[in-house]
């Protein structure tokens, strides 16, 4: 952007210089002026010359104390019309207000820093690990810190976003952190990939996702309520439809509230955890029991590999998980990490009702709901630990991502913007098409300009050699003669274009504008 800027500022100001150049031929042609304006004139591409033309035009600039005593404006007289000066302002305004526009574009359209847009370079990547829930020293080898540690993230994750994943497709918002995705009957997340040094500020959505499903069934529960044997121990007599009786073993509730029971044991494949989930009444808004027996799976993360490249097979289990992980993340809603009333084949969490938590509807859920609910949490519980769990660091990956930027165009400003420059162009370009052709255009050339010019060191002679320009200016011989471009009638038919020379102010001939024909 900042070379944009400066390719139209600079071409912006050689536009304008260049009309300068073609536009000082028709004013010099147009009236006689003293030596010293003449220069000016000539030299009317530099704006330094443009400043001093309009100051020494100006009426009654003489006048002022401190201006009359500057040696280039002191002792001479006013020359020219009122228009000179407005002419020179309408100009020095022209070129500073075209360059402020040039300048004020950069305000327009920033690069700003940009976490959601980083660049990749070389070197090591942090993820999430996929082996290991609690980052405590000697919690891997402890079983029962890992499934505090899932369920404890999954209740962090408890507000988390839940998005449509069709919402997603036309959005993007899984790039954004801690975003679970709904689909159909699933709950789906998006890993990040991290800059080991900044891992809250560089940050991309990767390749890798994982998806988390449940299925239930539902049972209808005798009494509507819970026994207790000679145990002590509470269980509820359920059946399925014209099904026979059963006991199922709920080993605490919650009035008004859901039990959730994960067991230990690996019934339902490896990276399964089956679940009793019963919801007692409190007749206020549940008014009978629910009771159903669910399975709840995470599946492999798909394209684990899509990130990184030469992975190692320890890189490959720390990105991708293992199945002993996958089932403390599908149980991580009843998990609680210690073994109460002697029961070490499960383990359960009981949820307050009447909206003390999410896991726990102040109202009667269905088969449906239970399912979404356990996925749901078991996809929060990654989605946490992605965010602030143990990590693992992959080293050199060219997908490293660090501080990006991004443009941000104001396009009302923008266009206004290149609107006004475009007019201050075209205004210019007319000004120079109305009146070029007022005069023969010379080149360039510093010679072209020392033919023209001739005339004035003819007249001065021997004496010329060897002064400088404001000496020559000075010279009585030629300092108060008048000059213009202008153009001797020759009998061949061949005008021949020159200064014409007034001897005084009042002597100043008015001459006929430049006609079509042949000059040479």
């Amino acid at each position: 952007m900042l070379g944009l800027s400066l390719g139209l500022g600079l071409n912006l100001a050689s536009s304008l210089k260049k009309y300068a150049v073609t536009l000082r031929w028709s004013l010099l042609a147009r009236r006689f002026v003293s030596l010293e304006t003449f220069d000016l004139i000539l030299g009317i591409e530099t704006l330094t010359k443009v400043l001093r033309l309009m100051i020494e035009s100006m009426p009654g600039i003489r006048s002022v104390p401190l201006l009359r005593e500057i040696p280039w404006i002191k002792n001479k007289p006013r020359d020219g019309p009122l228009y000179t000066p407005i002419f020179c302002m309408l100009w020095l305004l022209t070129n500073i207000g075209a360059q402020i526009l040039v300048a004020a574009l950069s305000l327009f359209w920033p690069v700003d820093p940009s976490s959601a847009m980083p660049l990749f370079v070389h070197g090591n990547v942090s993820v999430s690990d996929m082996t290991n829930w609690n980052p405590a020293a000697g919690a891997q080898e402890t079983n029962q810190s890992q499934l505090a540690a899932a369920n404890a993230y999954g209740i962090q994750a408890e507000n988390y976003p839940v998005v449509s994943i069709l919402e997603d497709k036309s959005s993007g918002v899984a790039s954004q952190r801690n975003t679970i995705l709904e689909g159909d009957g699933f709950h789906k997340y998006r890993f990040l990939n991290r800059n080991p040094d900044h891992p809250y500020d560089n940050v991309l959505a990767s390749g890798r996702t994982i998806r988390a499903s449940a299925s239930c069934q539902q049972l209808a529960v005798k009494g509507n309520t819970l026994y207790k044997d000679d145990d002590g121990q509470l269980y509820a007599n359920a059946t399925l439809e014209n099904g026979d009786w059963q006991r199922i073993e709920v080993p605490q509730w919650v009035e008004g509230g859901v039990t959730w029971v994960a067991s230990h044991e690996e019934y339902c494949g490896p990276r399964c955890t089956n679940l009793t989930v019963y919801q007692t009444p409190n007749e206020i808004e549940v008014f009978s029991a629910a009771l159903f027996l669910c399975n709840s799976t995470l599946d492999h993360v798909l394209d684990g590999d899509s990130d990184f490249s030469h992975l190692s097979d320890e890189d490959w289990k720390h990105i991708n998980g293992t199945d002993d992980f996958a089932r403390i993340a599908a149980g991580a809603i009843a998990w609680t990490g210690y073994t109460m009333s002697g029961h070490e084949t499960f383990q359960w969490q009981g949820y307050l009702g009447r909206g003390g938590s999410k896991w726990s509807p102040p109202h009667p859920v269905n088969r449906t709901e239970i399912e979404s609910l356990l996925s749901q949490f078991t996809i929060g519980a990654l989605a946490a630990l992605d965010d602030h769990g143990p990590a693992y660091i992959v080293l050199n990956q060219n997908s490293r991502p660090v501080q990006g930027q991004q443009l941000n165009v104001d396009w009302g400003y923008i266009l206004g913007i290149l609107g006004s420059i475009l007019a201050i162009q075209f205004g210019a370009l007319v000004l120079l098409l109305a009146f070029a052709n007022k005069g023969k255009i010379l080149d360039e050339s510093f010679f072209s300009i020392a033919m023209l010019l001739r005339p004035v060191m003819d007249r001065l002679g021997e004496s010329g050699r060897g002064l400088s320009g404001s000496e020559i200016m000075a010279h009585p011989i030629v300092r108060n003669h008048w000059i213009k471009y202008g153009y001797h009638d020759e009998a061949e038919g061949v005008d021949r274009n020159e200064l014409l020379f007034a001897s005084d102010e009042t002597s100043r001939p008015r001459l006929r504008a430049w006609q079509p024909g042949i000059y040479s």
